[in-house]
């Protein structure tokens, strides 16, 4: 089984992810695949010579935040960078699900970007993770965000009822852990039963 899980930034998609791995599952994360993908001399050089020298620091490291200010400032330098860095991802995440096959595994995909790409096909169903703005935002700036980063972020994604819409199931994430391990277990039993 391979499960998806997306949603809007600071919704709560790790969340969903911890509990489904305590239930046994493979995680597999795109966020920490894209931190891994963007170390490659290869992908820097193509990120350097799209979004300029300014994004690495003295020491050649990626200065990350910088690089998410300018890609999420205009739709177009956000593609920009989604056409350089997807590819990439989806090769490592392929990777993994062909690992995690062969060794019988059920998976899961936490992909803020899964609903605007190909790994659609690969999952089984997708669940969503959702909370209210003002919870996601003060989540959010509990990690170090400003405000306007977050909105700008936000302003990038699929807008929540479209993504709810192509979503076969969406989770209220209100950090009731509880309830949620309830719901992902009453699905998951759902889904084995079929």
């Amino acid at each position: 089984m391979i499960i998806g899980i997306t949603g809007l930034i600071g919704s709560g998609k790790s969340t969903l992810a911890n509990i489904l791995k305590s239930f046994g599952f493979k995680i597999i994360d795109a966020d920490l695949i894209a931190h891994q993908v963007v170390k490659s001399p290869l992908v820097l050089r193509k990120l350097i010579n799209t979004f300029g020298k300014d994004i690495i620091t003295s020491n050649g490291n990626l200065r990350r935040r910088h690089l998410a200010e300018i890609a999420f400032a205009t739709e177009s330098s956000r593609r920009e960078l989604n056409k350089i860095v997807h590819p990439y991802i989806l090769k490592e995440i392929k990777k993994l699900i062909k690992a995690y096959q062969k060794q019988g595994k059920d998976m899961v995909i936490d992909a803020p970007l899964l609903l605007e790409s190909e790994l659609t096909t690969m999952v089984d169903f997708i669940i969503m993770a959702h909370a209210s703005e003002k919870e996601r935002i003060k989540r959010l700036i509990k990690k170090g965000y400003k405000k306007s980063e977050i909105l700008s972020r936000q302003k990038r994604q699929l807008p929540y009822s479209v993504q709810k819409r192509k979503a076969d199931y969406c989770l209220l994430n209100n950090k009731n852990e509880i309830a949620l391990k309830e719901k992902l277990k009453k699905i998951l039993k759902e889904k084995t039963v079929r």
